[in-house]
């Protein structure tokens, strides 16, 4: 079912993977053609109740070196969110009104990277579309119309792998059923048996803008606990 294919979608995790600590690096290029690279280390884990966590940090260039962000998955509940920003040496949590807000000058907003709580369901409108093929891979296509105030998409098509459920495209479409964005999952490698995506690029169509999500490195099997998604782990 619709519900069925998104469920499993969104259980890989914001940036494809759901376990393990990873580099990456972000790359920007705005409307006029100027291109900025960011380093980033990404730690991803689920805790005892399924829950998923997450800590983002920016390595490199030297003006956002140390700064991360921070998300903790709550059972029926929008996801708890914080920014560490090293020059002011606090942590701040995002309000959730901040949801449309840029995340860190890229194309991906931070409601991008929010796992919607399961409560929302009844929320939201899935709709079951033709398969299709995206870049000769089979995939299933649903659409997801939200029914929440403030909502920043009136409509998102996601098109999702038929055998491995990984996302190979999402379009976004703003209020008025404009096309806003397009996620394009540019590179699949294979990581123990599974399907990541190691090359996604978020293209605002809009804005003439793009981001792109490369992952260089990853290990899955890496020790992690609660102790390395806390507020304080964000100052380390």
């Amino acid at each position: 079912t619709a519900q069925q294919i998104v469920d499993r979608a969104l259980a890989l995790g914001s940036v494809g993977f759901q376990q393990g600590q990873a580099t990456m690096r972000m790359v920007l290029q705005d409307a006029r053609g100027d291109v900025k690279e960011r380093a980033l280390e990404v730690r991803l884990r689920r805790n005892a109740d399924g829950l998923l966590q997450s800590l983002i940090r920016f390595q490199t260039p030297a003006e956002v070196a140390g700064t991360a962000f921070l998300m903790r998955e709550k059972k029926d509940q929008l996801p708890d969110q914080y920014v560490y920003i090293p020059a002011a040496k606090v942590v701040r949590r995002i309000a959730a009104g901040s949801a449309t807000t840029s995340f860190f000058g890229s194309d991906f907003s931070y409601a991008d990277l929010m796992p919607p709580p399961p409560a929302d369901k009844d929320k939201v409108t899935l709709t079951r579309l033709p398969d299709t093929a995206i870049g000769g891979q089979p995939a299933y296509v649903v659409e997801i119309v939200p029914h929440v105030e403030g909502s920043p998409y009136g409509k998102v098509v996601a098109y999702v792998h038929t055998k491995h459920l990984v996302m190979l495209k999402v379009e976004f479409f703003d209020n008025a059923s404009k096309p806003l964005k397009t996620l394009v999952v540019r590179k699949l490698k294979k990581v123990k048996d599974r399907l990541l995506p190691v090359d996604l690029e978020m293209k605002n169509l809009q804005h003439g803008s793009s981001t792109r999500l490369i992952l260089d490195d990853i290990d899955p099997d890496a020790p992690l606990g609660d102790a390395d998604f806390t507020e304080e782990a964000m100052r380390r």
